[in-house]
């Protein structure tokens, strides 16, 4: 459902001067997961939103997410907070920052940092994953046994 109205963040994301490339990049402003955030329109590949006193433009880029736009606000936003009350109070806090850790399970790492962009990780169901700090800076997240076990610059 894309109705305007006020939800929580599913995951961490970052914006970047007013917008969130739902490629996933890892800069400047964290918005952390159950984050209350007021969804003000969704139009074409942009969802119009604000958060933490601050206007966010979440843009799909399609070609990257392999996602529709309706699907792209499921994926991020929910109408309760998610629940963190199994997860490891060292993983919350690293959550919450946006970062990934080593012993995450999949789950826990797109709740640190949402959906690794799909061009690049077609599958979630793959022990690789590649995430984007940047437009040139990638970070390849391997898996065993859905858990973090190695990533450059994780601890």
């Amino acid at each position: 459902m894309t109705t305007p109205g006020e939800y929580y963040a599913r995951h961490s994301f970052y914006v970047d001067r007013g917008q969130h490339l739902a490629t996933n990049y890892a800069r400047t402003t964290v918005i952390p997961i159950n984050t209350p955030v007021r969804v003000i329109n969704v139009r074409g590949n942009n969802i119009a939103a604000e958060t933490l006193g601050m206007p966010v433009t979440i843009v799909n880029v399609p070609k990257f997410t392999k996602i529709r736009t309706e699907q792209l606000f499921e994926r991020m936003f929910s109408v309760a907070p998610v629940d963190l009350s199994g997860v490891r109070p060292e993983f919350v806090a690293a959550m919450r920052q946006g970062l990934l850790r080593l012993g995450m399970t999949k789950q826990e790492a797109i709740m640190a940092r949402g959906y690794p962009p799909a061009h690049a990780t077609p599958s979630l169901d793959l022990d690789r994953w590649t995430y984007w700090n940047s437009r040139v800076v990638k970070q390849a997240i391997a898996f065993e046994n859905g858990v973090i076990v190695k990533g450059r610059g994780l601890r």
